[in-house]
């Protein structure tokens, strides 16, 4: 019944009708794809496990790419990243193997840049020519074409868990994204946080379990205990449930490794007795 209570979303590109997305969609959906249909970029930034790459990759669907049509690029941010993982290189051989981006900003495919936060930022330049409206790629490694022109259907996407200042207290590994990177990104941003009526659905018919969950989440939040009550938790609580499991003894698992300071601030106790 809650699954037929979805609000259904029809998207509509130049007043054409394009391709239906079925399955839970996050609230923050219509307004990624109006982004992606206006400026054919978007960030999405928010806590970790909101759903932001699945997000992405329906409203790409919704677009007509996908990984089926093989016209979806994804590109996970990492130190180890290189510039020529992102423009492509050359083989002892002398042949050339296509980068991602290039491939995806050449071909008009779909480009989904996730832990965007996560890519050096000497590197993560590369991608000022591919946010902006310069139309033009360097790729040096490819001596018959040293650069890439931007196709008309070229969209990209990026999403992280910080908006680009840095490390911080939550989310380790993260560096500090150059300035005119972002500014590439400023009237694209979107906050993707958690999604309340996904992931009661995600809890099925246990809605006891989905209020135990929210109000772990509320007490760590209130109290400063830095521990994430993700929506894949509620998708986890579910199956535990079906396995003969109780709300106390999932608390149990997920507080597993938690200190008594934590669990004293979250009042554990008092959390299992209701």
């Amino acid at each position: 019944k809650i699954n037929s209570l979805q609000r259904p979303i029809t998207v509509y590109i130049d007043d054409v009708e394009v391709n239906e997305v079925k399955g839970l969609k996050h609230k923050q959906f219509p307004f990624v794809l109006e982004c992606l249909k206006l400026f054919k970029r978007v960030w999405l930034c928010g806590p970790s496990g909101t759903g932001k790459s699945h997000l992405i990759e329906q409203c790409a669907k919704a677009l007509g790419f996908s990984t089926d049509d093989k016209n979806y690029e994804y590109l996970k941010g990492s130190a180890g990243v290189t510039e020529s993982h992102m423009t492509g290189r050359m083989t002892f051989d002398g042949t050339f193997i296509d980068g991602s981006v290039s491939r995806a900003f050449r071909d008009g495919s779909f480009l989904c840049l996730d832990e965007f936060d996560g890519f050096d930022a000497n590197a993560g330049l590369v991608f000022n020519s591919v946010l902006d409206n310069q139309g033009i790629l360097a790729t040096p490694n490819d001596k018959e074409n040293p650069f890439a022109k931007k196709h008309k259907d070229f969209h990209v996407a990026v999403a992280s868990n910080t908006w680009g200042d840095g490390n911080d207290f939550n989310f380790a590994g993260r560096g500090q994204l150059d300035l005119a990177t972002l500014d590439r990104l400023q009237a694209v941003k979107v906050y993707v946080d958690y999604d309340k009526n996904i992931e009661r659905a995600l809890c099925g018919e246990f809605t006891k379990t989905a209020e135990c969950l929210w109000n772990l989440r509320d007490r760590c939040n209130k109290n400063h205990v830095r521990r994430t009550i993700s929506t894949r938790l509620f998708l986890d609580g579910q199956k535990w449930m079906l396995a003969g499991k109780n709300n106390s003894k999932l608390l149990d698992i997920i507080t597993t490794g938690w200190t008594k300071e934590e669990l004293d601030k979250v009042n554990i106790k008092e959390l299992k007795r209701e």
